[in-house]
């Protein structure tokens, strides 16, 4: 029977809140987002493929996504072992650091106009790092609140400034 294998528990709350999101923002890009009207030339893609740039661009892309990857798949068990959360924390952490990424990519676009993309990546890959480091050195649990915070806006602040420099 169906019912014996689907289970909602504690657990279940953060992946049911972020599939309704993803829902909610795949409508919302489906309403909003639209091709654009002029089209990129064939010798234009030719000539970002040899910039040297590219394949930098693309390790770090590589490397920061690894490292967010990790981390949103390791951070509920490593949460649970180090500091004794139980759902309702590991959700809380989770929910605080997208809401930090939320406010740096709202920010973003004004910060990269002001300090320039570079230094926006830069301070994406030194927030994230940070914040990476601190979940493995502290071993109190309320710091663990504070270490997702530049974490999430570092991972918020990489990700646009990497495609941004891919397409241009």
């Amino acid at each position: 029977m169906l019912s014996e294998h689907i289970a909602f528990d504690g657990f279940s709350l953060p992946f049911v809140v972020a599939a309704v999101f993803a829902v909610v923002a795949m409508v919302a890009a489906v309403i909003t987002v639209r091709e654009p009207r002029a089209l990129v030339t064939v010798a234009a893609i030719d000539t970002r493929r040899r910039s040297p740039l590219v394949p930098r661009l693309l390790g770090a892309a590589m490397a920061s996504y690894i490292g967010i990857s990790i981390f949103e798949a390791t951070f509920a068990l490593f949460a649970v072992s180090r500091y004794s959360f139980g759902a309702g924390d590991v959700a809380a952490a989770f929910t605080e650091c997208s809401v930090a990424m939320i406010v740096a990519q709202l920010a973003s676009p004004a910060l990269a106009r002001r300090i320039g993309e570079r230094r926006v990546l830069s301070l994406g890959f030194v927030a994230m790092s940070s914040g990476l480091f601190a979940l493995a050195v502290i071993r109190a649990p309320p710091l663990a609140y504070v270490a997702v915070l530049p974490l999430g806006a570092g991972m918020a602040f990489v990700g646009p400034m990497l495609t941004s420099g891919l397409e241009a």
